[in-house]
């Protein structure tokens, strides 16, 4: 049997069997987009875990690396006299804490955090808001800075406007 005789013989049979061979290419091709969906899935949820787990990470060894005289800094009321040194770093801190808040907002725009993740971070956000030294080094210096993210000023304001009706309702 020549090699032409052999190509002629399977074209047949392709012939022949057409619909049924075109069939299970069609089914094969659609397995193959639903493994692929359940693959990109499984990827999205891995994705998700990995920033979870990444940004909890920061917030710890961030959160270490507070000192305790600055924390209490930080938390005092505005009637503690500070040096200036002890105030600048602790608006070091303010201003690292403020900048890693506004990476997972940008995380949260890009959609790499779920809703309930989201709503416990910005319950923190707002938490660590109420501070005085944290509003004042707001005000001073985030509030009308453009290099900050417009969305989430406002998201800051949302929070500074809870803390003022919080503060009305205990008066």
């Amino acid at each position: 049997m020549c090699a032409s005789q052999w190509i002629a013989d399977i074209l047949g049979i392709f012939n022949k069997y057409e619909k049924m061979i075109v069939g299970m290419a069609a089914i094969a091709t659609f397995g193959a987009f639903i493994m692929a969906i359940w693959q990109i899935w499984k990827a999205k949820k891995q994705i998700r875990a990995n920033f979870s787990y990444q940004i909890h990470k920061d917030g710890r060894e961030i959160n270490k690396s507070i000192s305790d005289e600055v924390k209490k800094i930080i938390q005092s009321s505005p009637n503690k006299a500070y040096t200036t040194d002890q105030i600048d770093a602790a608006e070091g801190k303010i201003r690292e804490l403020l900048m890693y808040y506004a990476s997972i907002y940008q995380q949260r725009l890009y959609g790499n955090i779920d809703k309930h993740e989201w709503e416990v971070i910005l319950e923190e956000f707002c938490r660590f808001l109420k501070y005085d030294l944290v509003r004042k080094y707001w005000k001073d210096y985030i509030a009308a800075n453009k290099s900050w993210s417009n969305k989430f000023r406002k998201v800051a304001e949302k929070c500074f406007e809870k803390i003022e009706v919080a503060k009305d309702e205990e008066s």
